[in-house]
């Protein structure tokens, strides 16, 4: 691969910050069916014993997965084509100019970063898959995956199983190679005629203490820029090397100050790689004295190793790019986009909170996922003009996906996708067909036949087993922010803040009745085993309904977090935002015990038995209640950040308790370690 490389004459940054997972939701109540559950798929972890009252100190937990925080890279096409966002399951391909989409890409895993290739025809995605953490194997593992698709129609040219991204000028300038980063740690260019490997070197030196945490190639393929660290606790030493990408050989080491985090937070070229933008988060103090976080960014010459210029900035800066023409970069944090030019660093504008920006090719403007600027409460695509700071468009067509639900059984895990939980892993996913929209609730029903999704104007019905749509109800107008399915299936309950909790029959989609015409939104929505009572909670009041007729039966005043019905539906455990969780009798409204913890309640389960109920807390807690007499059975912590749990079930056979936490997707498995 001795050939010369022409400049790149665009680097196509930008991450985003893709909240595509909100609350969870789980249905508790079991299923009333006469057909006896399959082993195969009712236990999320073989050979395990069921969850009684009797062996619940034994109770751990066993394995956490997590599918990923869905942070991801947004790009512009160099000829100014195309705008790329990826998802949690592709890539949508927009015009540009107009906005509107053109092609969807689908992937198999959520796509975490993307790039153009210099000439505009290629597309490359870098997926990661998250493998299941369990106690014998703590560190979670991931697998890799990098691709190249044809912008014309979509077609996968290459995939490198097992590699991860190097930035944005993963093609080298005269589209003939791609550069991927291995397990091994070395850098490997690939053939894209054949897919063959033409190189390969290693990246880490044998002096460095701790693992390489990021890696980018110049757009101009000269040089790799390798971050590694030394050091402990707060003195950590951020190391930056550069190495000739011709042959992988040591060009420089820069080294930056001690700081207080074990890694430069940004790293990136500017487009005609003469230049590497570092930022690294430090502690300074504001006016008063007082310390908080910010950044430092420095920019270095590449040819000799050179601190040109060095700022600070007040806050955490999460985002950096490059213009195009090498004259300015833009920062951003949790408050703004700021734009400073590179020649004095002065500030050339401060726009809108991002949690993705990217230059067009002409250096105008920039394109940018942010919070601020929502659209019927969906996270919108900002392009802003760069000489005033204006708003030039912003797409209103949302694609989000914020629900989860688990089957009772807690073998299938809807996220727009069907996922099967087997032996403490995804598999299989299923698409839900024709989904491009945004999904705000997620129910399965308690025979795992059917999927209901709701979102902004719309309420569908899938098919489990294959994605299929089965119904759409377009008579919504508001936004359906949570949806329950009867214990039978007949019956598919809604509640939106414009119409109130409504109920629909599932097999014609026909409104049977609308209980209340609330003006909060409904957090919480769950049917009674029995049928015969639906729970409907906003942040200050819930209520119990009665089905049949859709009569009020009690109405009680509080801040509820979760709601959960016994077995024999005489019972329901709620819990408030200060952390009681009261067990009351349905017949009066009476209040037969309390379970108190200073801690905040996300989620409650019974048994089957109705003797002991789970219950989970925003503090990564699983706690286990006596519902008799409301002791302290077992309490156990999440060993990691992963399984933050938010919803809680059992599975049909009663040998593991799932838990859900929206944020990254995190799904923890718990039960009673088999004997070894």
């Amino acid at each position: 691969m001795n050939h010369p490389y022409r400049p790149l004459t665009l680097v196509i940054l930008g991450w985003i910050g893709l909240g595509l997972v909100g609350c969870a939701v789980i249905d508790f109540a079991k299923p009333r069916s006469t057909t006896p559950p399959n082993p195969a798929s009712s236990s999320a972890v073989p050979g395990g014993q069921k969850i009684t009252l009797e062996n619940a100190k034994r109770v751990s937990q066993l394995a956490r997965l997590k599918e990923g925080s869905f942070i991801a890279q947004s790009a512009w096409s160099a000829d100014g084509r195309w705008l790329a966002l990826p998802s949690a399951y592709g890539v949508y391909l927009f015009d540009a100019q107009t906005l509107t989409q053109v092609r969807f890409i689908e992937e198999s895993e959520h796509v975490e970063k993307i790039g153009f290739s210099p000439d505009s025809q290629w597309l490359a995605t870098s997926t990661r898959r998250a493998v299941p953490w369990h106690p014998e194997t703590p560190t979670p593992l991931t697998d890799n995956t990098v691709r190249v698709w044809r912008i014309s129609d979509g077609g996968l040219v290459r995939e490198f199983k097992g590699e991860s991204w190097v930035g944005p000028a993963v093609f080298s300038p005269d589209n003939k190679y791609l550069a991927t980063r291995s397990a091994q740690d070395t850098a490997r260019l690939w053939q894209l005629s054949d897919g063959t490997m033409a190189r390969e070197f290693k990246l880490k030196s044998p002096n460095d203490s701790g693992p390489l945490t990021r890696v980018v190639f110049s757009p101009d393929w000269n040089v790799a820029a390798i971050v590694s660290s030394r050091g402990q606790s707060n003195n950590t030493q951020v190391r930056i090397r550069l190495r000739r990408i011709s042959d992988g050989g040591l060009s420089r080491e820069l080294t930056e100050a001690a700081t207080d985090f074990d890694r430069a937070e940004n790293l990136t070229f500017t487009s005609d790689g003469t230049m590497l933008i570092s930022t690294n988060a430090l502690f300074i103090k504001n006016a008063l004295g007082q310390p908080r976080s910010g950044t430092a960014i420095r920019l270095w010459q590449v040819d000799d190793g050179r601190l040109v210029r060095e700022w600070k900035e007040q806050e955490v800066i999460s985002n950096v790019v490059a213009s195009p023409d090498g004259s300015w970069i833009a920062l951003t944090d949790f408050e703004k986009t700021r734009i400073r030019r590179v020649n004095d660093g002065s500030v050339v504008r401060d726009l809108n909170s991002a949690w993705s920006i990217v230059p067009s090719p002409d250096g105008k403007q920039i394109a940018s996922r942010n919070e601020d600027h929502l659209l019927d409460g969906v996270f919108a695509l900002s392009i802003w003009r760069l000489a005033d700071g204006s708003l030039a468009q912003e797409l209103k067509q949302p694609f989000a996906v914020d629900g989860i639900a688990f089957s009772p059984d807690g073998s299938v895990l809807a996220a727009g996708r069907l996922w099967r939980i087997s032996n403490g892993a995804l598999s299989n996913p299923v698409k839900l067909s024709g989904l491009v929209d945004h999904v705000d609730s997620v129910a399965v029903s308690r025979d795992n036949q059917w999927i209901a999704t709701g979102g902004i104007k719309n309420l569908r019905l899938w098919q489990a087993k294959d994605g299929m749509l089965v119904r759409e109800i377009r008579s919504i107008t508001g936004r359906v922010n949570q949806i329950a399915f009867s214990p039978d299936g007949t019956w598919l309950a809604t509640a939106s803040a414009d119409q109130g909790v409504q109920l629909w029959q599932v097999s014609d989609g026909n409104l049977i009745r609308t209980f209340s015409k609330q003006t909060e939104n409904v957090t919480m929505l769950v049917f009674s085993p029995d049928g015969n009572l639906l729970a409907s909670a906003t942040r200050n009041t819930l209520r119990l309904w009665r089905v049949d007729d859709g009569s009020l039966v009690r109405e009680t005043q509080g801040g509820w977090r979760s709601i959960a019905f016994s077995p024999d539906s005489k019972l329901f455990a709620s819990t408030d935002a200060g952390g009681t969780l009261g067990l009351w009798q349905i017949s009066d409204g009476s209040l037969a015990r309390k379970l108190q913890v200073a801690d905040v309640v996300s989620g409650a389960a019974f048994s089957s038995d109705g003797r002991l109920l789970a219950v989970m807390y925003m503090s990564r807690t699983l706690r286990l209640w006596q519902v008799s007499d409301g002791s302290l059975i077992r309490e156990v912590q999440d060993r990691g950040s992963l399984a933050i749990g938010e919803s809680i079930a059992f599975s049909q056979d009663e040998t593991t308790l799932v838990s859900a936490g929206s944020r990254e997707s995190s799904i923890g498995l718990w039960g009673i370690s088999p004997t070894r």
